[in-house]
């Protein structure tokens, strides 16, 4: 471990666990302590990269005194870290385990942390792994939650989840969140803090599994909440809490929720897990529920398919399944099977909000954009403070081109959250897409203020090349590969942008990086090629269109660029080939055609070059004058 992570000087060690190592460390330029939280070295898979931005990312979004405040986030060499406020105290797991500390100054303790976790809820973040050892009680009792590592955003898309797979500490979540039902718990909050925190008298419930545990489960907690202080009413909630104890969970009951945990961890053995359920379960349709959603993680969205429909010949009022496949066939284009699917949905749990918002969202890409918005009026008048469903309704009036009405939506949303990304985000783009871009500005400096990551950047950068500010494009691309090195469309547009100004050792470092880390991508492959055949290494610069086009046969910038590469080293023939395969694809676009004008005139075609000359004018391109000095010149011959 260095010395140093950017401007802090590591001091001592404070904790660590399974992801990273949190030291104490002394910003040099404020000259404050801070906390520094630090990836394990090793831990460099897709999932744990991912899990530690989000984790950043999401209590970034948030600003309460109950919330441990980001400051930022970096990467040194290969370490991932972010800076943190620095709070001295100790867990509440602590504060509870210590007898002198009297119910009443516990329960006050929880009070403020849960509505820490409401103002987080009604930011659109999820904890999903709240529980006494994230929670730091300072010297004044006042909580701080930390640990957002398996927090959910909304920006993850529009309602609080998004594929119904659950994840947490089965210990401290809602029962019907570790049987992967979390929606059963009402949308509005998506979780309830009573069920998350620790029963304040020691007891620790696992999982209720039916509604009568549930029942004196709620019994308990409000006894604890009314009567804290009240030693017989405190011994009758414990006996409601030992008979939902026995009444909880069976061996196959823990095995599911530990499969579950293994899914929405991605880990190893989470396909076993599911296999093994599916062997042994007698409900079966939470097993080939569990199993979908492995399958879906997994990008293998037709088995995904195939076990949520075997959940519903299992169990066919299903909401969960029947949302994930509204969800599926919405992807896929299925417009109208995903809308009977969500009906579905919304017909078994009418209190299922972000299923009415799915579906509002498949009305509105149906082109039924009047019925969309109704339907986000609908969940509004149930939960009026959904900003959610604003977003959905705002989005909806936006593909209607009602611009002026998708904003005053998007601004409603901004005054329940305001510091929600995806309103700010919509927001600014709607701007944009009026043709405010001054304004658009203004917001997406807003949505980076809230969320300095990587995408913020991108997008404001975006925005100021469409503007022609080439300067401010570049310090945000710039900006955006600083918190994430491999963040793909900054490496791509930084590296066109180096490239068109002719620093091309800079463009090709850059470019030659998004290959490396991004080896599937055809379009980085495509830039590099661009990068390559600038500097004249035309051998290198094939190899890459080549590899290109193996990936995506139909990315027609490929076909194009290898075809402009063929032309200049003189084989017009199979330029001529690649290039018309580049218009089959994209026929309006006037780069190939032009080139291949050219290769027609190399050929001897001077009939077929002209008609790719004339095309060329007609369409009015930048690239008009030269077509039509071309075609002048074969005119003249």
């Amino acid at each position: 471990m260095p010395e140093r992570l950017g401007k802090y000087e590591l001091l001592g060690v404070l904790g660590q666990g399974a992801m990273g190592v949190v030291r104490r460390a002394r910003d040099t330029q404020l000259g404050r302590d801070v906390a520094v939280k630090v990836l394990r070295q090793g831990l460099t898979d897709k999932v744990a990269l991912e899990r530690f931005r989000r984790e950043s990312q999401n209590a970034a979004r948030l600003r309460h005194p109950g919330i441990v405040t980001i400051y930022e986030a970096g990467q040194d060499d290969d370490l991932h870290w972010f800076a943190m406020e620095l709070v001295e105290g100790r867990s509440l797991e602590a504060l509870i385990a210590d007898r002198s500390v009297p119910m009443r100054r516990l329960v006050a303790v929880v009070e403020r942390a849960a509505r820490a976790v409401q103002y987080a809820h009604e930011q659109g973040v999820i904890h999903r792994d709240l529980k006494p050892t994230n929670i730091v009680v300072d010297a004044r009792d006042e909580p701080h939650i930390l640990d957002f590592g398996l927090s959910r955003g909304s920006e993850a898309g529009v309602g609080l989840t998004q594929s119904g797979i659950s994840i947490g500490t089965p210990l401290y979540m809602p029962p019907e969140q570790v049987l992967g039902r979390p929606r059963d718990i009402d949308a509005a909050i998506a979780a309830r803090p009573d069920y998350a925190l620790p029963y304040l008298e020691r007891g620790r419930l696992r999982l209720a599994r039916d509604d009568r545990a549930r029942m004196q489960v709620r019994m308990t907690n409000d006894k604890f909440g009314r009567t804290a202080g009240d030693a017989a009413a405190r011994a009758a909630a414990l006996d409601d809490l030992r008979r939902a104890v026995r009444l909880g969970v069976d061996a196959e009951d823990m095995e599911l929720a530990e499969a579950t945990i293994a899914v929405s961890d991605e880990r190893s053995d989470a396909g076993d897990r599911c296999e093994a359920v599916l062997a042994r379960a007698r409900r079966k349709d939470a097993a080939y529920k569990l199993r979908g959603d492995h399958r879906w993680r997994r990008d293998d969205r037709e088995g995904a398919e195939l076990d949520y429909l075997q959940s519903l010949r299992f169990r066919p009022k299903h909401d969960e399944a029947w949302y994930m496949l509204g969800v599926r066939w919405r992807e896929a284009g299925r417009l109208a099977e995903a809308e009977e699917a969500l009906r579905r949905c919304v017909d078994i749990n009418p209190g299922f909000a972000e299923a009415h918002l799915s579906l509002a969202t498949t009305l509105g890409a149906l082109g039924r954009f009047d019925e969309a918005v109704r339907m986000c009026d609908a969940v509004l008048a149930r939960w009026p403070d959904l900003a959610s469903a604003e977003v959905a309704a705002g989005i909806a009036l936006g593909w209607a081109g009602r611009l002026d009405a998708a904003l005053a939506r998007f601004e409603r949303a901004h005054r329940i959250g305001p510091s929600d990304v995806l309103v700010l985000n919509n927001i600014a783009v709607t701007h944009e897409r009026a043709g405010r871009l001054d304004r658009a500005a203004e917001w997406y400096g807003r949505l980076i203020e809230a969320a300095p990551v990587a995408r913020s950047h991108v997008l404001r950068a975006l925005l100021h090349r469409r503007r022609g500010d080439e300067a401010a494009a570049e310090a945000d691309f710039e900006a955006a590969l600083r918190i994430a090195p491999d963040d793909l469309e900054a490496q791509l547009e930084l590296g066109k942008m180096r490239s068109d100004a002719g620093r091309l050792d800079e463009a090709r470092e850059i470019l030659r990086r998004a290959v490396d880390r991004h080896p599937a991508s055809a379009a980085a492959r495509t830039a590099y090629g661009i990068a390559l055949g600038r500097a004249k290494e035309y051998g290198r610069a094939l190899a890459e269109f080549d590899e290109a086009i193996r990936r995506d046969p139909r990315g027609a910038s490929a076909w194009a660029n290898r075809g402009a590469t063929h032309l200049g080293l003189g084989d017009a023939e199979q330029a001529r080939s690649d290039l018309t395969r580049a218009l089959e694809l994209a026929p309006e676009d006037a780069h190939p055609r032009y080139l291949r004008g050219l290769a027609w005139v190399k050929l001897g075609r001077r009939d077929l070059a002209l008609e790719d000359f004339d095309a060329v004018v007609a369409g009015g391109s930048s690239l008009r004058e030269k077509a039509a000095q071309a075609a002048a010149d074969l005119r003249r011959e």
